[in-house]
């Protein structure tokens, strides 16, 4: 499920590093990027001035997720998908019960030239 999308120079993880709150979640990244990877050490190593001002400039990134959110944006997403496999179903019924097989007849589309030519044999 998507939560959000980090803009090119966006961080994530250093105020979890700061105020030891761990949270695990995966990341995955549409383009290439680079990443720097904050070791805990040299956090504990910033003077409690550093330290301040980052936490002061740092909002949460996505301050909006809470556990109610997770919940409702995974239901959207069930139903959604439920949906999706109920019209399917529905209209693969009503292609069945006319005889209609995608794929087959006067518009079917041969697999391979092999078997164009053997149509076309086939016909004359």
């Amino acid at each position: 499920m998507l939560i959000g999308e980090l803009k090119e120079g966006s961080t994530f993880g250093e105020i979890s590093l700061i105020e030891k709150d761990w949270i695990s979640c995966s990341i995955y990244a549409d383009t290439p990027v680079t990443l720097a990877v904050i070791v805990q050490e040299r956090l504990e190593a910033l003077n409690p001035v550093t330290v301040s001002l980052i936490q002061q400039s740092n909002k949460p990134t996505f301050g909006h997720v809470n556990t109610e959110w997770l919940k409702e944006e995974y239901i959207k997403a069930e139903s959604g998908r439920e949906w999706q496999q109920f019209k399917q179903q529905i209209v693969n019924t009503c292609l069945l019960q006319n005889q209609i097989y995608p794929g087959t007849g006067k518009w079917a589309k041969p697999s391979s030239q092999s078997t164009e030519a053997k149509i076309l044999s086939c016909k004359q």
